[in-house]
């Protein structure tokens, strides 16, 4: 399997939509907090803020179709950097999806970012993350009552960015034991099958849109009588 490193063009659209899904690729654990900052725990009043790490650098992510077949890809520091200034200086934290479905929710918003510079000492780590040095965390308002109820319920568990990168090949094989190959293609499936039920469930929401858009046949008859 090769290894890719994705790599940002400054000026370009870089991250242009975060998304709140069931499996972030970082595998880190999202956490919530309620008026009293207490992990876990809800009560009737709510903030509705949730934090987890969107972007680690230097992790190796499975990804199904780079330039054709299975690979790996990773993030630089520098990259990582980057694209948490280009997500606010573009607008792109107003707004997020849900597991990549392409409609953008306003009623969800980022407000708060950072790079992690000492694990031990840092926010995210009073708050319950576990976090590496260069880990980029952020912070959402999420004022959707039925995205809420997802997270509660864990079908909603970190974030997963939206960006145009550029892959360039770093390692043409990687060296990998049996089992870390069987995670790996375990991975890809899994993403796979993601996939296909977002772009089944974007038909059937197309196909309900265009049934609600065209008078059922006795209306058309009526107005030809």
């Amino acid at each position: 399997m090769k290894k890719y490193e994705l790599k940002y063009t400054k000026g370009e659209d870089g991250v242009f939509c975060m998304s709140t899904v069931e499996n972030p690729a970082t595998k880190t654990q999202l956490v919530m907090f309620d008026d009293e900052l207490k992990a876990m725990e809800f009560q009737d009043d709510e903030k509705r803020v949730i934090y987890s790490v969107a972007m680690r650098p230097n992790m190796l992510i499975p990804r199904k179709d780079i330039k054709g077949e299975p690979a790996m890809v990773f993030y630089s520091e520098e990259t990582v950097n980057d694209l948490q200034q280009n997500f606010f200086k573009n607008n792109s934290h107003n707004g997020a999806t849900i597991n990549h479905d392409k409609n953008v929710r306003k009623d969800m918003y980022a407000f708060e970012s950072w790079i992690v510079q000492d694990p031990e000492k840092d926010k995210a780590t009073s708050l319950g993350l576990q976090v590496q040095k260069g880990d980029w965390v952020l912070a959402q308002k999420v004022d959707n009552p039925e995205v809420w109820e997802d997270i509660k319920k864990g079908k909603l568990t970190g974030f997963s960015i939206e960006a145009y990168l550029e892959p360039v090949l770093t390692q043409n094989e990687i060296e990998m034991t049996q089992e870390e190959v069987d995670a790996r293609i375990k991975a890809v499936i899994q993403m796979t099958a993601e996939e296909d039920a977002a772009a089944a469930a974007e038909k059937l929401k197309m196909e309900e849109e265009a049934a609600k858009a065209t008078p059922p046949a006795d209306d058309l008859q009526k107005k030809v009588d």
